[in-house]
């Protein structure tokens, strides 16, 4: 039940973001000492599965992409920086991101929380 290293595919988030250090990314989601809830959430972020509504109204399950609590576009970005659930993951992961290399705020990429490659 071994896979020849040839066979295995490359996943379609790689391909979407050619430039992320993903090697980093996994390390470091896999070595987080978090609860399972918030590597949950983390995953579907970093592999960009989230069910905004911008995805599912490009299936049809939705008449809207609007965001219901600002009323602008529901992207996984418009989620974690911005409305949905920034308030949840993104000071937490700004704070460990600062702690980690203490940096300024303002520094800090607006990806870092979606494909924390640092």
């Amino acid at each position: 039940m071994t896979a020849k290293i040839e066979d295995i595919k490359e996943m379609p988030i790689t391909r979407k973001y050619p430039d992320t250090l993903w090697e980093r990314v996994w390390k470091n989601l896999h070595a987080a000492v978090v609860p399972d809830s918030v590597k949950s959430t983390r995953y579907r972020a970093i592999h960009d599965i989230f069910p905004t509504k911008e995805r599912l109204a490009a299936i049809g399950l939705t008449d809207t992409s609007s965001c219901v609590r600002c009323g602008h576009i529901d992207t996984l970005q418009h989620r974690v920086g911005g409305s949905g659930e920034r308030p949840v993951i993104w000071p937490w992961t700004r704070e460990r991101i600062l702690a980690i290399l203490r940096m300024d705020t303002r520094r800090i990429p607006v990806e870092w929380p979606l494909r924390p490659d640092f």
